[in-house]
């Protein structure tokens, strides 16, 4: 003889806990398990996540290097704005006007995906319809030596490099994390 069998039966579970050196156990049913499991799940992917886009902003702050005795700064932030300050002269930015007196801004470009890191500052500018364009590209590559020390190669031809040269001290420039 077939029995039927009630899908909408509850199933519980027995936990075992100890409070006060007593041994109680607890029922718990399945659903409450499946969220608990499911909150744990979550938690986990949130903070798989974080750590992955911390990763990918290893590149927001400001960095300082040295190079044919200048010092200069490079600060790249959130919102994908560049600015540089050589010899105390602020170049960059959301908003500064180019030398022929047009409003333009300096934003960055960074691709993760490329081996080595693609970090490319674009140069746009606003014509006199208001219309923006791009003015130029510094393309160019950067490696991480630490979380705190960067090296960056730049193509200043147009071009971008594939990779470092120690030799190279022309377009290579190590910098130095200042802040996040």
């Amino acid at each position: 003889m077939l029995q039927k069998i009630n899908l909408k039966k509850k199933i519980e579970f027995n936990i075992a806990s100890k409070t006060n050196n007593v041994m109680t156990t607890k029922k718990v049913s399945k659903n409450r398990v499946r969220h608990f499991l499911q909150s744990i799940i979550l938690i986990i992917a949130v903070l798989s996540l974080q750590s992955f886009s911390n990763f990918n902003e290893k590149h927001i702050g400001e960095w300082k290097g040295e190079q044919r005795g200048e010092t200069g700064t490079l600060i790249l932030d959130n919102t994908n704005y560049a600015i540089f300050i050589i010899d105390n002269k602020v170049l960059g930015g959301d908003s500064f006007v180019t030398q022929k007196g047009n409003n333009a801004e300096c934003k960055y470009e960074i691709d993760y995906s490329k081996n080595p890191i693609w970090l490319d500052i674009v140069v746009y500018v606003q014509d006199e319809q208001g219309k923006t364009e791009e003015m130029g590209r510094l393309k160019g590559i950067i490696r991480f030596i630490t979380d705190t020390t960067m090296e960056y190669r730049v193509g200043f031809d147009g071009n971008r490099y594939e990779n470092f040269d120690s030799e190279d001290e022309e377009d290579t420039i190590i910098l130095h994390k200042v802040t996040n």
